[in-house]
């Protein structure tokens, strides 16, 4: 079993969208890098809809997998802002976002 830890994660995120913005950065107006991070983490991990592992927080009032998930989201989405802002805006002139109750950026 191969573990991926969040820091190799972000890596691989950052190194997806930088070759999304050389892709297509003359073409796209307005990126999007995650839609609803929160509805994900807390859906998903915190009352257990598909997945099969859900944590017991309804029970423990423990929720720690489900802000984990959220926190990493908002990680990738900060590391791709930083990217955008650093190499490309000056080129294209966008915005970069992260659509519902995110940051905007």
């Amino acid at each position: 079993m191969i573990i991926i830890t969040m820091k190799i994660f972000r890596n691989y995120y950052k190194d997806f969208c930088e070759l999304l913005f050389k892709t297509y950065g003359d073409r796209v107006k307005h990126w999007t890098t995650m839609n609803e991070p929160q509805i994900v983490g807390l859906i998903t991990y915190m009352h257990g809809f598909d997945n099969d592992d859900p944590e017991p927080c309804q029970a423990t009032n423990l929720c720690k997998q489900a802000y984990t998930v959220v926190h990493n989201y908002i990680l990738c989405h900060a590391a791709a802002v930083k990217l955008y802002r650093q190499n490309f805006q000056v080129h294209y002139l966008l915005c970069l976002h992260c659509l519902k109750n995110m940051c905007i950026v």
